[in-house]
């Protein structure tokens, strides 16, 4: 058997025991829109980006995990700025319209998960709020996914195990043979610390690339 049997053989083998692929939502599948929803919250509210940004990443938490409605999480993020509340109309459009204006879907990235829905198993893991979600719902976003699970459904956030756990539950798949996909490194660290193999995202060339030295697509 010469070398390139031996490598198309062990491909193969690696191949075998992957079953299921795990995507992250906004980096990955969509473009994030994180700046552009910070840039316009700073501008609605006038405050500082720095300021914003700090509170949010402590507060967000019961708003990921579905524990707290958007109108409750901005009047509390305002009295955190110690600011007045501006209309609840315009605090309800916070989350809402920089991403239906920004976090666009990469057409590109679905047309990967097209062919990789004749093999295997896909889900969608995503930190994200009801606000997001109900957007990318209508969007029929997640048609073509076996299983979908969001923060704010589920009731965990990245990076805890249990969420993984949740995946490799619905999907009936151990973790040794999922393959989870995210932009954010410390979430790729988490997975491949419970078990999973993990490709941190740069672009579709790059993930195609990591894909196949996985023996994949």
């Amino acid at each position: 058997m010469d070398v390139n049997q031996l490598l198309e053989k062990e491909k193969k083998e690696i191949n075998n025991n992957i079953q299921g692929i795990i995507f992250d939502l906004g980096g990955v599948l969509m473009e994030s829109a994180g700046d552009e929803s910070i840039n316009y919250i700073c501008k609605i509210l006038g405050v500082e980006q720095d300021r914003l940004k700090k509170i949010i990443s402590k507060e967000i938490i019961p708003l990921e995990k579905g524990k707290e409605a958007s109108l409750d999480f901005w009047h509390r993020i305002c009295n955190k700025l110690k600011i007045s509340y501006p209309s609840d109309k315009i605090l309800e459009s916070l989350w809402v319209k920089p991403y239906k204006d920004h976090a666009e879907v990469r057409s590109d990235m679905f047309d990967l998960v097209k062919k990789l829905e004749e093999k295997y198993k896909l889900a969608i893991l995503s930190n994200t709020i009801k606000d997001h979600s109900q957007i990318n719902k209508k969007r029929k976003l997640f048609d073509c996914f076996d299983e979908v699970l969001l923060s704010n459904e589920v009731g965990f956030i990245k990076p805890e195990e249990d969420f993984f756990r949740q995946a490799s539950k619905r999907l009936k798949i151990s973790f040794e043979n999922l393959v989870f996909i995210d932009d954010e490194v410390k979430w790729v660290r988490a997975a491949r610390k419970y078990g999973l193999k993990a490709i941190l995202f740069n672009n579709k060339t790059q993930l195609e690339v990591e894909l196949r030295r996985l023996g994949v697509y």
